[in-house]
């Protein structure tokens, strides 16, 4: 009697745990790690960048401001880095990219009425990054570090007609700067990604000599904004 007592007893108790239970909210759980971010990548891609120089001629020593030079264009790019994925939801990193851009505009001397391209042929920048999972799949982050850039010049023309181009030369030129960007990167499958940045360069200034002449000097400051997007295959 006692040991039929004592097991409905349990049976009861135990059916009214289970019940309890399975009343009782679910525990929070952490997120799933569907895949690392850890690992050394590859990418490439493309996108679209403006450019905005800041324009000051010297003649004899005596400056001369000029307008500011609008610039747009295409770009391709091709990057390398590594992350490292640590507190379940950051990731941290470096990296390294090259870009080949047509990113070109024109020049207008408002005083001498002429005009000369100016257009940025290529950039290379090295920084690292810092990002957020938003979910296992989805990183946002913030990027910065160095970047230096290199821009063609060519030749000096009159703006207006009957004029052509005299055969004075504007140098090509190279610039140092750094850059910040914004982005966001989204984990497909087997490692493949997708990465969109907005990215700011701004560099230093720079002054050469307008050839053949030795009295004569352009000083050009510029800045880029790009917009890029590149397919991402990491490998871990």
């Amino acid at each position: 009697m006692i040991r039929k007592f004592i097991g409905a007893t349990l049976f009861a108790v135990l059916g009214a745990t289970g019940a309890l239970a399975a009343d009782m909210p679910a525990k929070a759980r952490p997120m799933a790690v569907i895949s690392s971010w850890t690992g050394w990548y590859l990418g490439a891609g493309g996108g679209y960048g403006m450019s905005d120089t800041d324009h000051t001629s010297s003649l004899f020593g005596t400056a001369l401001p000029q307008p500011a030079i609008a610039g747009k264009g295409w770009f391709g790019t091709v990057q390398v880095g590594g992350d490292y994925q640590f507190a379940e939801r950051w990731v941290v990193g470096a990296f390294g990219d090259f870009d080949f851009s047509d990113i070109k505009g024109t020049a207008s001397e408002v005083v001498s009425f002429t005009t000369f391209p100016l257009s940025q042929k290529n950039a290379y920048a090295a920084g690292a990054r810092i990002g957020y999972l938003v979910t296992p799949q989805i990183l946002s982050y913030v990027d910065g570090g160095y970047t230096h850039a290199n821009f063609n010049g060519g030749s000096l023309s009159f703006a207006t007609a009957p004029f052509s181009a005299t055969g004075i030369i504007v140098p090509n030129q190279g610039y140092d700067g750094f850059f910040l960007g914004t982005g966001t990167e989204i984990m497909i499958s087997g490692g493949w990604s997708v990465k969109s940045e907005y990215r700011y360069a701004r560099y230093g200034a720079s002054t050469v000599m307008v050839q053949p002449s030795s009295v004569f000097t352009e000083t050009l400051k510029p800045n880029v904004q790009t917009v890029r997007t590149s397919l991402v295959y990491k490998f871990n």
